[in-house]
């Protein structure tokens, strides 16, 4: 078993002790259990166990190993337009429960994310699914179509983190 820490999960607090946490030492190429203290969403001490330190939160990892979240660099989103088949809700939830920390989803929604109403209206939905952290790809051009390019600058400032053509 394995603890994933979300960004989301230490954004909502100030501070946040990991107990017995099961860590890989590559300078000694073994495992360690150890305290980690999370502060102001930085890891701010790996500690002996049983250290007392005092957070917001504790999580006692015992028999759990801890590592880094999983980034997954190119999902399809089925919301907007196929929630038939799957929601950001579902998706976000099924990507935290494997591991995966941040989804880097690709534009090819419907509608295509190619203007900034569509990122907002995603982003709102993936930060109320309190799950994985959503980041967006915007269409190079206008419905993918290879015609004409998409509003670049407002999709940058709207929150797409990159553009595809896929």
């Amino acid at each position: 078993l394995a603890i994933f820490v979300n960004k989301r999960l230490v954004n909502n607090m100030k501070s946040l002790l990991i107990e017995n946490a099961k860590i890989w030492d590559a300078d000694k190429k073994t495992f360690n259990v150890v305290d980690i203290f999370i502060e102001n969403k930085h890891i701010t001490a790996i500690l002996p166990t049983n250290s007392k330190q005092e957070s917001t939160k504790t999580l006692d990892a015992k028999g759990m190993l801890v590592m880094p979240g999983i980034i997954d660099l190119g999902i399809n989103l089925r919301e907007p337009g196929q929630t038939n088949k799957a929601t950001i809700y579902s998706e976000t939830h099924a990507a935290a429960a494997n591991g995966i920390t941040t989804l880097i989803a690709t534009p090819d929604t419907t509608p295509v994310i190619d203007g900034p109403s569509v990122v907002e209206l995603i982003n709102q939905k993936s930060i109320k699914s309190h799950a994985s952290e959503v980041l967006l790809t915007a269409a190079l051009t206008k419905d993918l179509q290879g015609q004409h390019l998409s509003k670049m600058g407002a999709l940058k400032d709207a929150g797409c983190v990159a553009f595809n053509q896929l």
